[in-house]
């Protein structure tokens, strides 16, 4: 989905979009060809983006919560990385 399809989808000012990209919030989103191209995650990214601001959040808490968010699946991957080896290990010692 380009820039302008999800603006208009989800009613969000590509300005917004814009801005929300150059805060490195939605880092998925690809460029092909020149254009921003939006996929599913990254249109659910925006959604919590939007949410967050509509329940009250200040600019500066919705980035410091993707800070987070960020540091949080970060550790998730590397843990992901290390428990098959670690299992794998375990069995070898369990045999």
């Amino acid at each position: 989905m380009t820039i302008n399809e999800a603006s208009n989808r989800y009613h969000i000012p590509i300005k917004i979009l814009k801005e929300y990209e150059s805060w490195g919030l939605c880092s998925e989103v690809k460029k092909v060809m020149g254009t921003w191209n939006y996929d599913d995650s990254d249109i659910e990214r925006l959604s919590t983006i939007m949410t967050l601001h509509d329940i009250g959040f200040s600019n500066d808490e919705v980035r410091e919560y993707w800070t987070i968010v960020k540091k949080v699946d970060r550790g998730m991957r590397k843990i992901s990385k290390v428990q098959p080896r670690h299992a794998r290990r375990t069995k070898v010692q369990s045999d």
